[in-house]
């Protein structure tokens, strides 16, 4: 069967096998006050440097999470291709991957150097007041880490108390913007980590909104 680049899904047509790299991988939540898996998400990246967006529904959660790791590369038929979402996109690509137990799944040479290890969709920062408020698509960014703040309790919506955690980016022009981090991007980042590392330190943060707060702008990760 012939190898299928990731530009040519279109939504509900069929596809052939694809070769990916998984390099991205978390599970989205509800959002309450017991939050509950609803999905399993990845991105994959093939080696064409393209990137599509693949959901595990939350009953086979489980079964995902054990079978594919980040990092690793896969030869993959017998995908669901649909029509991606209108916004909050995590890649720019009209249509996503629906994974079932019906996927099948053939790790690749780990070394196979053809397909990227990493996929982002990165910003310059001066550019992110283009991007305020527009959640058609989820911004990546990339600088040198300035500042990492304490955790804060603080109330959203008048009722739910939520954990956030400020962060400081600044890239070579100078040009410096604060990033929220929310919930649980909040309590697991790793601070000790962070401060272990001699500087300069650069991360690369993807997945955020943009938003302006007290006449700046700020990105924050939900």
């Amino acid at each position: 069967m012939e190898i299928m680049s990731l530009h040519c899904l279109r939504p509900y047509q069929p596809a052939n096998k694809l070769q990916i790299r998984v390099c991205r991988m978390w599970i989205t939540k509800t959002i309450e006050d017991d939050p509950q898996p609803q999905t399993l998400d990845y991105v994959f990246v093939d080696k064409q440097g393209d990137a599509v967006h693949a959901t595990v529904n939350a009953r086979d959660i489980q079964f995902f999470f054990n079978l594919l790791r980040v990092g690793d590369a896969y030869e993959i038929t017998k995908v669901r291709v649909v029509h991606y979402r209108t916004s909050s996109k995590v890649v720019p690509h009209p249509a996503a991957l629906e994974l079932n137990r019906r996927t099948t799944f053939v790790p690749i040479d780990k070394t196979n150097q053809e397909i990227p290890k990493q996929w982002f969709n990165l910003i310059d920062l001066d550019q992110l007041h283009k991007r305020i408020n527009n959640d058609v698509e989820l911004t990546d960014v990339f600088g040198y880490l300035t500042a990492v703040q304490p955790i804060e309790d603080v109330t959203v919506q008048k009722s739910r108390i939520a954990k956030k955690k400020n962060l400081n980016l600044q890239d070579i022009r100078g040009e410096t913007i604060r990033i929220t981090l929310w919930g649980e991007a909040a309590t697991t980042f790793e601070d000790s980590g962070i401060k272990s590392l001699p500087p300069p330190i650069f991360v690369a943060v993807t997945s955020l909104k943009v938003k302006e707060y007290q006449g700046c702008t700020s990105t924050s990760f939900i």
